[in-house]
């Protein structure tokens, strides 16, 4: 099982006029495919790359096992 622990980032900016105006500029962040691991540094970076991008929201998404 090959396991990588790279932090990988994206942004998009997402744009419809079924988005009510109240969400201009909400950021989310979503974290994927932790698989349940103890990163160790990588966690300490992972931190301080969601302080650094100031989420108004986290989501947690894809295996966690």
């Amino acid at each position: 099982m090959l396991k990588s622990r790279k932090i990988q980032k994206s942004e998009y900016r997402i744009s419809s006029v079924k988005i009510p105006e109240a969400f201009e500029g909400t950021r989310i962040a979503v974290l994927a495919d932790l698989h349940n691991a103890d990163y160790g540094r990588v966690r300490q970076d992972l931190v301080k790359e969601l302080r650094r991008a100031k989420p108004d929201f986290v989501v947690l998404a894809g295996d966690w096992i």
